[in-house]
Order: C-alpha cells, then structure tokens, then sequence
C-alpha cells in the first residue's frame, strides 16, 4: 500500500520482549538507551535495528514487519525478530493459563 501523494506514511510496530528475572529494568532500560537505532525500508516490509555498543555486552534487537495493512496471516508470515542475528524465541500464549483466577 502506497502512502498518500499529499502525505507521509504513517504506522506503528513493536518489540515485546521478555527477559529471565537476572536481567534488571534498570540495566535493561540503559542498555537500549544507548543503543543506536536504524530502520529501512522495501516496498512490503519495514526493519528497525537496536544496537547498543559492544562494551555494553547487551544484545541487539532486529524487527522486520509488514509495511501496510492486510490479512492476519500475511501480518504473521511477515514478522521477524532477531536477538543478537538469531531468530528470537516466539511462543504463543493462547495455549497458555496467564493468570489463576
């Protein structure tokens, strides 16, 4: 989907990310801080890239999604992330109780 000719694209992605309870919000929080941020485009995707520095020891973050609007599936087909170059851990929490209630 083209952006309008009278105006720029707009929209919106994300990271969800969750780390084990050794890794504080605190550290976690400066490590991104100081992370350089870059992003490109294609005609149907859109990366953004979070890289701290090397002597932060924190790991970087890659985000490929789908430019547009379109089918849940195709949104899906069109996600990637990346921890440090690979394929971060995805797991779908339909299946899973979150709360006891």
């Amino acid at each position: 989907m083209a952006p309008p000719a009278d105006g720029p694209e707009a929209g919106a992605a994300f990271p969800g990310i969750v780390a084990d309870s050794s890794t504080s919000l605190s550290k976690f929080d400066r490590d991104f801080k100081a992370s350089t941020f870059n992003t490109s485009a294609t005609t149907d995707r859109l990366r953004y890239i979070w890289a701290p520095p090397v002597a932060a020891g924190a790991e970087s973050l890659e985000l490929t999604v789908h430019r547009g609007a379109g089918a849940f599936a195709e949104m899906e087909t069109a996600y990637m992330g990346r921890i440090d170059g690979k394929p971060a851990p995805m797991e779908r929490l339909d299946s899973h109780t979150i709360l006891n209630a």
